[in-house]
């Protein structure tokens, strides 16, 4: 991309949004007039998510300079309205790297700039799990105002795929939802609880009545034309 910073930048950008997070959480002294042009020149550069550099991204939600729009995709394994909830599985992905270390999470992504909400989670579920969406159903915004990382907010939906996923025992599985891993990330555990909470709520009502709660929230994550 042309607009791609080359690592040199990248290093120059990290350290000048590391004095910009400083300063906020100080709350004195303010950027040089020289600090504020080479960052909005370089921040000019950066490449928009969901392809953004991952070291300024990095510093973008570890100072929470800004919050993401991150894109959370809880995968069941089977109709989620007809199917007890006691029954049903999710699926989750083993991590074990710096960032998230022995732990288990949701597939998940950020809403890219000029994204419609429907692209991101067909992006997601392609991206993490090679698999195609069959249908998905908008939860909530979860707000995690106090989380270490940028999610003030999340969107959640509940998906279900179209193809076959191929199961990596220890890596990717379909996991009892009642029964999530010890290990499962705090606030992915939150939103499986969130979920869990939605989805016997939704049980609860007639096909009908449950219907018209799905339109009201399709048309709450409709995109605007104007």
């Amino acid at each position: 991309m042309e607009n791609s910073l080359a690592t040199e930048e990248q290093e120059a950008l990290d350290l000048l949004l590391e004095r910009v997070g400083f300063l906020l959480k100080r709350k004195t002294g303010l950027l040089t007039d020289k600090e504020q042009e080479l960052t909005s020149y370089l921040l000019a550069r950066v490449t928009p998510l969901p392809m953004m550099e991952w070291p300024v991204l990095k510093v973008m939600w570890e100072k929470r300079l800004l919050p993401m729009s991150p894109m959370e995709c809880v995968i069941v394994d089977k109709d989620p309205f007809q199917t007890p909830v006691e029954d049903l599985k999710i699926l989750l992905s083993y991590r074990d790297d710096a960032h998230f270390p022995d732990c288990w999470h949701h597939p998940g992504s950020y809403l890219g700039s000029g994204d419609k909400i429907a692209e991101a989670v067909q992006r997601t579920i392609e991206k993490e799990i090679k698999s195609d969406v069959a249908e998905f159903w908008p939860v909530t915004m979860a707000n995690f105002y106090k989380l270490a990382r940028d999610h003030e907010f999340s969107y959640l939906h509940v998906c279900r795929l179209s193809g076959e996923v191929v199961i990596v025992p220890g890596k990717l599985e379909f996991l009892p939802a009642l029964r999530p891993p010890a290990n499962l990330l705090p606030h992915h555990k939150l939103m499986q609880e969130r979920v869990v909470e939605w989805l016997m709520v939704m049980k609860e009502l007639s096909p009908s009545h449950r219907e018209m709660v799905l339109r009201v929230t399709r048309y709450l994550e409709a995109p605007l034309s104007k």
